[in-house]
């Protein structure tokens, strides 16, 4: 399967090394006692993303959450507040709803909001103080995957959610990793997971520079 940018161009490239050592920090420090073999309990990530924070040009800025009513189409959002000098994840209610069942969209679309904040603390800030509103929307894509904001998104979900090291722990146990194993242990969907398995089988070496 082939993928093109989707979103606008980051600041900065990632690489996977780098998206596997943020998810890491910030799983040790929202969900300390998770081994990187276990699932997360996304909920309780997010009722605790007050507890971390991020830095904007050597500012430290505040990580918060709320649930609102959001447009019919829109899931999740991830916004720097100017009044309260904060990043906010929103969820709508129905997605914070199917988040408390467990449902595996839910999980990986508050890792995805979650990797945002996390790697777009200055995209947000320069978005939501621009003059013009228009500023910084999506545009017909022409950079490189890499810096691309919704492929770097999706790249910390993955890792937040599904470690390299607890893969390569699952390995050294005796696991023949394949999707159906990877979504069970992690309980991710089967797309995620054969996706994430793709990425580990392709970038081990690279994922595990970077591993938590």
């Amino acid at each position: 399967m082939n993928y093109a940018p989707r979103g606008v161009p980051a600041y900065r490239g990632r690489s996977y090394a780098e998206l596997e050592r943020l998810a890491g920090d910030v799983r040790r420090k929202i969900a300390p006692a998770a081994k990187v073999t276990e699932s997360l309990n996304a909920t309780s990530i997010f009722e605790h993303l007050d507890e971390y924070r991020v830095s904007v040009r050597g500012t430290s800025v505040a990580l918060d959450y709320a649930v609102e009513n959001l447009p019919p189409t829109v899931e999740a959002e991830a916004k720097y507040d100017p009044e309260t000098n904060k990043i906010v994840v929103t969820l709508s209610a129905k997605t914070y709803a199917e988040l408390r069942r467990g449902t595996p969209r839910a999980v990986f679309t508050v890792a995805h909001e979650i990797g945002h904040a996390v790697l777009h603390p200055a995209e947000l800030f320069d978005r939501a103080l621009a003059p013009d509103p228009r500023a910084m929307q999506r545009v017909i894509p022409t950079h490189q995957l890499y810096k691309d904001t919704e492929w770097q998104a999706n790249g910390f979900a993955a890792a937040l959610l599904m470690p390299a090291r607890g893969l390569l722990i699952l390995e050294a146990n005796g696991a023949d990793l394949d999707g159906f194993v990877i979504s069970e242990q992690f309980a991710v969907s089967m797309q995620a997971a054969e996706l994430r398995l793709k990425t580990y089988s392709t970038h081990k070496r690279d994922l595990l520079q970077g591993r938590s």
